[in-house]
């Protein structure tokens, strides 16, 4: 069962998998919600599992299902939901995150 690790007002973040050099994270953000500009100091890989939204920061781009986003560890970025539906992202980090 997955852990929750943040919530606030439309964003839920959960770890779904924690392990030794590996860490997976699902986000759900409601429609006009946003996880705000941050950086992690690992690298970090996404998958948009569904809706569509937009990765800001520095590599800003229009994402919606299926799409992969790789963040280089360090650079800011952050999602917001464009679409009407939540918007589901999976994210593995390449150790704690």
């Amino acid at each position: 069962m997955a852990k929750q690790l943040k919530t606030e007002p439309g964003v839920i973040i959960e770890l779904v998998q924690d392990g030794a050099k590996m860490q997976v994270q699902r986000s759900i953000l409601s429609p006009g919600s946003k996880i705000p500009e941050h950086s992690h100091q690992v690298a970090s890989s996404y998958v948009v599992v569904a809706g569509h939204g937009r990765l800001t920061g520095t590599n800003g781009r229009d994402v919606g299902p299926g799409d992969a986003v790789v963040v280089d560890a360090n650079a800011k970025h952050g999602w917001e939901n464009s679409g009407s539906d939540a918007f589901h992202i999976v994210g593995a980090f390449a150790g704690a995150a």
